[in-house]
């Protein structure tokens, strides 16, 4: 791997911020041509709590800091690459030479000359906020990640049978858009010092491209990767009639109904259901509190999270 990484930043009156920054990486697991990637990646910051227009609107609020914040950046990735898939290598094989078995070699796979490096395109607004000499402090933002080029098995993964190895594309393309939020109060009373912080967290993801053809299941054009799809649930049987009035599906008491949504009057991989908002490997949701007290000498910390 050989890279040059490089940074420029700019201040001008302590309110007005500029970040340029650029990586061009080059990886040997890529054939010629296609090795080198360049990106680049920016921010602005504008601290309008230090504005003179806006004095007085910052008195009447008690706003101690304030800062917008927008970067737009790309970066690349090759971990999924593997050291010698783009070299065309040899197995040992048998051929059948005038009645007689000879050892020899057989190409083991085919390449495509075209594989490079995925790449993320990542935009981020956010905002900063302090109120009653930072008292009160919060900071907010909100995420739209594009990566493109993901490396996926090629259409001719379909064709091939035995032992060869078809190439892999970059086809795949995945979006993730989320908002985050830290929120956190801070004081003193004497002796006596506390804090406590809330952050919550809101993602989802959509698959835009994919490769080859996608049957019922978990993954699915425009909808989240990994996203759920089961059975709908009527309920726990409580009796033998309720499970006389449902479709038959070898139940007895205490067990969970399924819904017929087909209404053929079978239970099947056709009654089940895609749940878009919900996925399978993570939540859309993450939340937690903490808070810290200390007085002479003592303190106690609290955490919750879900």
């Amino acid at each position: 791997l050989q890279s040059g990484i490089g940074r420029v930043n700019y201040s001008a009156y302590d309110k007005y911020l500029l970040e340029i920054n650029f990586r061009y990486d080059g990886s040997s697991k890529y054939l010629s041509g296609y090795q080198f990637g360049f990106f680049p990646s920016g921010a602005i910051g504008w601290r309008f709590s230090e504005e003179k227009f806006l004095e007085t609107v910052i008195d009447k609020l008690k706003v101690s800091n304030g800062k917008l914040r927008f970067s737009y950046g790309t970066l690349g990735n090759n971990s999924g690459v593997g050291r010698y898939e783009q070299q065309e290598t040899l197995a040992a094989n048998n051929y059948l030479i005038n009645g007689k078995i000879v050892k020899g070699f057989v190409n083991q796979k085919m390449v495509n000359r075209n594989l490079t490096w995925e790449e993320s395109r990542v935009t981020n607004i956010g905002i900063d906020m302090g109120f009653f000499r930072n008292k009160l402090s919060f900071e907010i933002d909100y995420y739209d990640r594009l990566t493109s080029g993901m490396i996926r098995p090629s259409e001719l993964s379909n064709l091939l049978t035995g032992a060869y190895t078809a190439p892999r594309r970059n086809i795949g393309d995945l979006r993730n858009r989320g908002i985050e939020g830290n929120f956190t109060w801070r004081d003193r009373k004497a002796d006596f010092f506390y804090t406590i912080n809330f952050n919550a967290s809101y993602n989802r993801n959509v698959l835009e491209e994919w490769n080859q053809r996608l049957n019922r299941g978990w993954v699915f054009l425009n909808m989240p990767y990994q996203f759920l799809y089961t059975y709908e649930d009527i309920g726990i049987a409580q009796t033998w009639d309720d499970i006389y009035n449902a479709t038959p599906q070898g139940a007895s008491p205490g067990d969970i109904l399924r819904k017929d949504l087909n209404g053929d009057g079978r239970i099947d991989g056709n009654d089940q259901k895609a749940y878009p908002n919900i996925q399978r490997n993570r939540p859309t949701t993450n939340f937690a509190m903490n808070a810290t007290m200390a007085w002479r000498g003592f303190d106690i910390a609290l955490l919750f999270q879900g």
